[in-house]
């Protein structure tokens, strides 16, 4: 199979697993990642790599019903892999639009370390761990879990320009909105739905997303895989005056 080129193609070997993850018995792990941009953003697949023989062309075999998945719901250009010889892991440094609407303004992202999880069979982007270590403190503490109840009034958290923002909710016994509101740009949030008490699978989906406070903004969607062993929701912010990046589960 061709691979495609687009902008700032790259191959790389398949990163190291996510802490918690494992592969299927006697499934076959992918070799490699392929990531490259086009007009969408950029995207990346997992996959099989065969060195050819000298002079010849080696051969790409997509992973058995993966697909080639957008990053940052193609809000991100020419990303770009390293490998960190110190620390073994392979980290991703890549460009987010600031103006959704036209693409034409950029700022570097929060570096990433990717990781897989074979489990899941999907590709995992984390900020890295020493961004942690850029905490002064704690800023705001919540009120006690009974405070944030269906219907109740929402709780304000005062902080700054630029915060690390993370939060950890129990997994609803029933469908529910979990928001988290920006000022007054919009609302990052987790729309979640109970998995069908039949399901042979280990894992289901819940939405998850963005949605502007304005009507004709942005809204971007996204499904998020659980695992049935979840026993909690994540939901990290990273905020630095007009750039916001979420993650969900880590």
């Amino acid at each position: 199979t061709q691979l495609p080129h687009g902008d700032c193609p790259t191959l790389f070997p398949l990163p190291r697993l996510t802490p918690g993850s494992s592969a299927p018995s006697g499934a076959p792990l992918p070799t490699h990642v392929h990531k490259a941009g086009g007009d969408q953003g950029d995207a990346a697949q997992v996959g099989v790599w065969r060195d050819g023989a000298p002079g010849t062309m080696g051969s790409w075999e997509p992973a058995p019903g993966s697909s080639s998945v957008l990053l940052d719901r193609g809000q991100s250009h020419a990303a770009k892999d390293f490998w960190d010889p110190v620390k073994q892991r392979r980290l991703l440094w890549l460009w987010g639009f600031s103006s959704p609407a036209g693409k034409t303004r950029s700022s570097l992202l929060a570096l990433r370390e990717v990781t897989y999880h074979a489990t899941l069979q999907r590709l995992v982007y984390a900020p890295i761990e020493e961004l942690s270590k850029l905490r002064e403190g704690v800023v705001a503490s919540l009120p006690r879990p009974a405070a944030l109840r269906p219907g109740g009034a929402p709780v304000n958290i005062r902080a700054g320009a630029a915060v690390d923002v993370e939060l950890h909710f129990a997994v609803p016994a029933a469908a529910s909105t979990l928001a988290v509101a920006i000022g007054g740009v919009g609302s990052v949030y987790i729309e979640y739905s109970p998995p069908p008490p039949d399901a042979r699978s280990s894992s289901y989906t819940v939405g998850v997303g963005f949605r502007s406070s304005q009507a004709e903004g942005p809204h971007y969607e996204d499904q998020l895989p659980l695992l049935r062993t979840d026993d909690h929701l994540a939901l990290r912010l990273l905020l630095d005056n007009s750039a916001a990046e979420a993650f969900w589960q880590g």
